[in-house]
């Protein structure tokens, strides 16, 4: 049985590379795609790496090269500001993994791997909170995901 799994991949925007990538693969649904730390998605430097359909012991094709978030907007005297991530070119990123410190606009390296927990480990979280309102079991990819003020 194929496990489901939610993945969430903390972004924040700065603008320097700060800190090395983190890369994780992730297979899901018969597809198997590359993520990085800094908003690169599908593209390990050299290759494409959105496989799908995904079959184990068949070539590996990659139906998409590359992709990343953009923003943009405008500031507040009318100027267009924007940060885009390309293809990590000479390692170079609009994007660092980290929380980002309110006095300097700079990344810190508090936060800054890739975080996933599976739908079973949801399920499971919520169905021990359900049977008493209390957390008997804790989980670890749960508890330990990254939030501010978080102890665990």
């Amino acid at each position: 049985m194929k496990e489901k799994t939610f993945t969430s991949i903390v972004l924040l925007a700065a603008f320097s590379q700060l800190f090395a990538q983190t890369y994780a693969t992730l297979q899901i649904n018969n597809t198997r795609v590359w993520v990085s730390n800094n908003g690169s998605l599908f593209w390990d430097g050299e290759n494409g790496q959105f496989i799908a359909p995904f079959a184990y012991g068949e070539p590996a094709h990659s139906t998409m090269k590359a992709a990343g978030p953009w923003f943009a907007g405008l500031d507040a005297g009318g100027n267009l500001k924007g940060a885009a991530q390309l293809y990590n070119e000479g390692g170079k990123s609009d994007f660092a993994p980290g929380v980002i410190n309110a006095e300097t606009g700079q990344a810190d390296n508090t936060i800054t791997d890739i975080y996933r927990v599976t739908i079973a480990e949801i399920e499971a979280h919520k169905a021990d909170f359900a049977d008493n309102g209390v957390i008997d079991h804790p989980i670890p990819a749960i508890f330990g995901w990254p939030a501010k003020g978080n102890p665990y």
